[in-house]
């Protein structure tokens, strides 16, 4: 059940190494393109949490954003004209659109 947080804080050190060597230009030109729009976050289970940090760095901006399930997103179609859409995947195929 769960991953043994003990073996989590051992790759700690080799998490902080792979995140400051990845590339992220690619990410940051994306998101910068969402600064001037409402931001809709898409994601489910524990990605949705990663959609409420989202939110929060789009609202410290001033902008106007939501976190959804695909779900609500289904059903919210005619509410997302005009905004820009971050699907967030817990298995690491987050997309910008």
């Amino acid at each position: 059940m769960g991953k043994p947080f003990t073996r989590e804080l051992s790759l700690l050190e080799k998490t902080y190494e792979w995140a400051n060597a990845v590339e992220i230009k690619d990410l940051k030109l994306n998101i910068e393109k969402t600064f001037n729009s409402p931001l809709i976050t898409i994601g489910s289970g524990g990605s949705l949490s990663a959609c409420y940090f989202a939110n929060n760095l789009h609202q410290s901006k001033g902008k106007l954003a939501k976190a959804m399930t695909p779900l609500e997103l289904i059903n919210s179609v005619p509410v997302i004209n005009d905004s820009s859409l971050l699907f967030l995947s817990a298995s690491g195929k987050t997309q910008i659109y």
